[in-house]
């Protein structure tokens, strides 16, 4: 058993080998909180036993601080691209699922293939947005909807006629 501490040790150099117990239990918590928290106090260290409470005490509170300052900027990060991020949860259980039933690897990059282009790399409800809608908003979204949709034909039907007159399918139709 251990009667006494060694010469260079902490304890020794502050005389706390025969002191009040308060005192050594508060020197103990201040050197395990310097030591938890990587804390280093240069030239003037606490000296009394008031300068080391309030010095716990300011470690507590700037090391929860930190935290929450860490904590909130990662949910803040995370929250920037929340269709991204539900996207890749679905397609994570998606290709858990193709795992799990074993399907062979030219039918799961047929269906990995359908997931991006189906959501492109989003994730939303389109009926769920659109019933939130004002009637005059839903009206102006499925008129450009229809717009969109008939020049997309027009373009598609340009190209074919195009093709059908014997030119190349390599030109630009204007959607790129």
């Amino acid at each position: 058993m251990l009667h006494d501490y060694p010469v260079e040790s902490w304890v020794a150099k502050g005389k706390l080998q025969n002191a009040y117990w308060f005192d050594q239990y508060t020197w103990a918590l201040f050197k395990a909180m310097s030591h938890m928290l990587t804390i280093g106090y240069g030239r003037y260290p606490p000296t009394s036993l008031s300068e080391a409470w309030v010095t716990v005490i300011s470690m507590v509170t700037g090391a929860t601080g930190y935290a929450l300052f860490v904590g909130h900027a990662a949910a803040l990060i995370q929250s920037f691209d929340c269709s991204k991020r539900l996207y890749r949860e679905k397609f994570k259980q998606v290709d858990e699922y193709m795992a799990y039933r074993k399907l062979p690897r030219g039918l799961r990059k047929r269906i990995a293939s359908y997931y991006e282009h189906r959501y492109q790399g989003k994730m939303f409800n389109e009926n769920e947005i659109l019933n939130e809608l004002s009637e005059c908003l839903k009206e102006n979204n499925i008129s450009t909807k229809y717009k969109y949709s008939n020049k997309l034909n027009s373009n598609i039907q340009s190209q074919d006629i195009w093709i059908q007159l014997g030119g190349s399918n390599n030109h630009t139709t204007g959607l790129s």
